[in-house]
């Protein structure tokens, strides 16, 4: 560059100095630093389009490229002019070019319906109120309130099942293999209780027959046992109980079973829900 010629930027309003690298636009013939010219994309100067690439027009509902002359899109037949509008093509709302979502019902835009160019950042989406509308949250209040009742009913119907079937687990058994003499049923089954000699009868005064009822009764807590469900394992280890140790304790799925027994109590069951 000449000496003499100190030519300003027209992009940054500053001197090109010696140093500095230099480029002419190849069209109005301007001298810019070079580092304005790429950050500009080519000439700074007004009206001047040098180096800069031409705006291609791309069909919005086919994504056919069109030629500059072309005023109708050769493969679907939309017009230029209906191009250049972005009309939604779900409700017929105006959109500006660089929307990807209508403003209105928020239908996005598909890659042929809108090619978004360097000039026109593409938006985030929202869908903006019509003029004069306002926000109804009746419906969401509505939908949160039914789900709530819905959840609220079905919670009291599930513990009312659970308890049904916990109140109805020793009933069963009670009914078949017991009687008032000698078990005792909770009032809301969450435990029964089994004693083969209520009395305490000393072995050496009980009769022949109060012996054969405590050995029945004895029995009908291995048929307890599998009433419940129990493993067969449980009643073994209330045979061999003695009575030097005390009370003993199984625990289970949903049952706590614990035991105790002497010569002279007989056998002493407690059957508890967990």
């Amino acid at each position: 560059m000449d000496d003499n010629v100190k030519d300003l930027c027209p992009y940054c309003k500053k001197t090109i100095g010696e140093e500095d690298n230099l480029k002419v636009c190849p069209i109005c013939g301007v001298h810019h630093h070079l580092e304005c010219w790429n950050r500009n994309d080519g000439c700074s100067t007004f009206m001047c389009r040098g180096d800069k690439p031409e705006k291609k027009i791309i069909c919005k509902k086919c994504g056919t490229e069109l030629e500059e002359n072309q005023r109708f899109c050769p493969t679907c037949g939309v017009s230029v002019t209906q191009m250049n509008e972005n009309i939604c093509d779900n409700c017929g709302s105006k959109m500006s070019e660089s929307q990807l979502y209508c403003p209105v019902c928020g239908k996005r835009k598909t890659v042929g319906e809108l090619i978004p160019t360097s000039d026109s950042p593409i938006e985030a989406p929202t869908q903006p109120l019509k003029s004069g509308e306002k926000k109804d949250y009746t419906a969401i209040i509505v939908t949160v309130v039914i789900f709530a009742i819905v959840g609220v009913v079905l919670f009291f119907i599930i513990k009312g099942c659970v308890s049904s079937g916990k109140s109805d687990l020793f009933k069963s058994a009670y009914s078949k293999y017991c009687s008032s003499e000698w078990c005792e049923l909770a009032s809301d089954g969450s435990y029964l209780k089994v004693d083969t000699n209520p009395e305490d009868i000393d072995n050496d005064d009980a009769s022949a027959a109060q012996l054969l009822l405590q050995l029945n009764r004895s029995k009908n807590i291995e048929k307890i046992n599998k009433e419940l469900g129990l493993p067969d394992s449980l009643y073994k280890k209330m045979e061999e109980t003695r009575a030097l140790d005390g009370r003993q304790t199984d625990v289970y799925e949903n049952i706590k079973v614990s035991w105790s027994y002497h010569p002279d109590q007989g056998l002493s069951v407690i059957y508890e829900q967990k």
